[in-house]
């Protein structure tokens, strides 16, 4: 690796894979122009200091099985996105950039806390999964510049600072054991029109746990993994703004209630019985029993059904 002293100073991009025997890596900073930085598959790589050049904009890092410590990368002025992936054995990291825009940290499974992000006051894309360690994200709320946030399966987390500022946030990606309707109902980012549901094991009850929700304008909805018997989609958001619902894996679920004008109801849920007002579905559900037209608002279009393998339908 010596080699690299060797590089032209108007290199825009490094990018070093399957470097099984690369401990360090070696001074960048005379690499004046650097802006990109891609770190893959060394697996004896235990320190990545001088090569974070204060120029960089794009830094990612990934199946770094030794790399224990990210350090502070608060001088990275110039730095847009972050993404670790696959980092068995990352510890810490350190201060982040407060110019960041994009972070996204997955399946690093010894993190067991996310720096302060209050002062990311350009942030607007955040995505935490699969960080099994993890208990906490630093800092009492999220910039309000937020657009998409997914923390997914981060199963020690308890608590999530608050979206109150998060007024332009559009989408958010929320699974256990985190409770995605206390986040969100104390929050009511009003600008929220994704809600995806993954592995929520909290989704039981919805009359009174997604009470909160109801002023909410959601017009995409995801459900995937939850343990529920019945949604109703009454007390979850305003029917009439609920354009697609995807409901994946739930197998328990027997009831989808006052569905309203929804356009969408797809993928395997095999004890699903009934479906209420449902205007257009796609799906593939064994134990579908009854469905229900005539709470369906009058349209041009009609109303489309493709149903498949469900042998005990009733009209």
């Amino acid at each position: 690796m010596e080699e690299l002293g060797l590089l032209s100073p108007t290199l825009k991009e490094v990018r070093i894979y399957h470097c099984q025997a690369l401990r360090k890596m070696p001074d960048l900073s005379g690499l004046t122009r650097l802006e990109y930085l891609v770190l893959s598959d060394i697996d004896s790589l235990e320190e990545v200091v001088g090569c974070l050049s204060p120029t960089l904009k794009d830094v990612n890092i990934s199946s770094c099985k030794a790399l224990r410590k990210m350090p502070d990368l608060s001088g990275l002025t110039r730095l847009d996105k972050l993404v670790l992936f696959d980092i068995d054995s990352l510890e810490e990291v350190g201060c982040l950039s407060p110019t960041l825009k994009h972070v996204d940290i997955r399946y690093c499974k010894a993190l067991r806390k996310m720096p302060d992000l209050s002062g990311l006051t350009r942030l607007d894309y955040l995505k935490l999964g699969w960080n099994s360690s993890m208990e906490e994200v630093g800092g009492q709320y999220v910039s309000g510049t937020l657009k998409h946030l997914s923390i997914i399966r981060c199963d020690r987390m308890r608590s999530f600072p608050s979206l109150r500022n998060c007024v332009h946030l559009r989408e958010l990606a929320i699974g256990s054991p985190v409770d995605a309707a206390a986040v969100v109902a104390s929050s009511a980012p009003p600008n929220l029109r994704t809600l995806r549901l993954f592995f929520n094991d909290k989704l039981q009850s919805t009359s009174e746990q997604w009470e909160g929700l109801s002023t909410l304008l959601i017009e995409n909805l995801i459900v995937e993994g939850s343990n529920a018997v019945r949604i109703d989609l009454g007390c979850l958001c305003p029917p009439m703004n609920l354009k697609s619902l995807t409901v994946s894996n739930c197998f328990s679920l027997e009831e989808i209630a006052n569905s309203g004008e929804l356009q969408g109801l797809e993928r395997r849920c095999r004890r699903l019985k009934k479906l209420d007002g449902v205007r257009d579905i796609q799906t593939y559900n064994p134990g579908l029993k009854r469905l229900h037209s005539q709470r369906c608002p009058p349209s041009r279009e009609g109303i489309h059904w493709t149903l498949e393998g469900s042998s005990n339908i009733q009209f």
